[in-house]
Formats: structure tokens, sequence, C-alpha cells
């Protein structure tokens, strides 16, 4: 069924919205996946802070044209959904991976065909190694381990100096007890 002019438009800005928000688009194949799939998989996403859609690739490509004028958009052909993903891309695209080989048998044809980040088109590959990267959650915490080890070296360097100067201190108490007694067990 053909969309109105009005509807495609509304479908461009949808997209451009979305592109917009999203820090990575995932494509993916999803022929042969039924509707149950369909709908698991979405609600994955959603879990995971990213948006799963169906969509109409000569919008989608103007959707793109539009967000980065600057540079060259890949034609897309085929039924393609798209992950649109926040923030956390290593999260998302890990879930969906991990959803096609978990629940989705490995001959399944749902499969990850490719992704668009920072203005830049990724074969299916290279899009599939976005799932090594670390969740937004593990970058958090190497960042504080990394800007709070300095002040805990500084807490255990200011703590040993007062522990030095008791050692120092307490020594030679120590050590005229240790001569009296023995003097004291000789005699």
């Amino acid at each position: 069924m053909a969309l109105s002019r009005a509807r495609k438009e509304e479908l461009v800005a949808q997209y451009t919205d979305l592109v917009t928000d999203s820090a990575a688009l995932v494509f993916t194949g999803y022929q042969g996946t039924s509707v149950p799939e369909m709908q698991d998989i979405r609600h994955r996403m959603q879990d995971a802070g990213a948006t799963f859609m169906v969509v109409k690739n000569r919008l989608l490509r103007i959707a793109l044209s539009t967000c980065h004028p600057d540079v060259e958009v890949p034609v897309f052909t085929g039924s393609r959904a798209v992950v649109f993903s926040g923030e956390d891309i290593g999260h998302t695209v890990t879930e969906l991976k991990s959803h096609i080989v978990r629940e989705l048998r490995n001959d399944h044809p749902f499969h990850i065909s490719g992704a668009w980040m920072s203005g830049q088109w990724l074969e299916a590959p290279d899009a599939e190694q976005l799932s090594e990267l670390p969740s937004l959650a593990e970058v958090q915490a190497k960042l504080l381990a990394t800007i709070s080890a300095p002040a805990r070296e500084l807490v255990g360097m200011v703590d040993a100096v007062p522990n030095a100067l008791y050692r120092v201190i307490s020594a030679p108490p120590r050590d005229l007890a240790q001569v009296l007694r023995a003097h004291s067990e000789a005699a």
C-alpha cells in the first residue's frame, strides 16, 4: 500500500528525531522473523535504551542526509529494521547480538547487516564488533578508578608518615626495654 505524502513527511520527521537522538544506528535483516520474535526484540531493545523499528529505506536515507548533509549516505536495499541506539552502543549491540544467538537459532535469517555511527557506514563485521565495546557503566567505573587512584595513593602516603614517625619514636624505648629484660634475665 502506497504511503501518502503527509505520512512520508511524518516518517521522515520521526526518523530525523531518532537519528538526532541516537549515538548509532544498527541495521538488521529481519526476513523470516515472526511477529512475536520481532516484538520480543523490540522489547529487549527498549530495555537496553534503544528503539527497534522496521524502516522505509528511502525515507531513512532522507533523514540521514538531513542530519548529516556533508556525509555521503549509502543506498540501502532490501527490507531493513534499525536499532536506534542510545548512549550505550556497546550494551545495545551486545544485547542484540546475544538475543540473536540465544533466542533465535544460529541459522535464523535475522542478522546484523551494518551500522551508521558518527556519520560513517560500518559493514556487518565492523558493526558486530561494536558489541565488544564496554558498556557505559564499565567505562564510568574505569574512569572513576583512574580519577580516584591518585587520591588513594596520597592518602596512603599521608598515612605512612605518622606510622613511620611512630616507629622511629617508639624504637629507642623498645630497644631499652629489651636490653633491661635481657639484663634482668641474666641476673
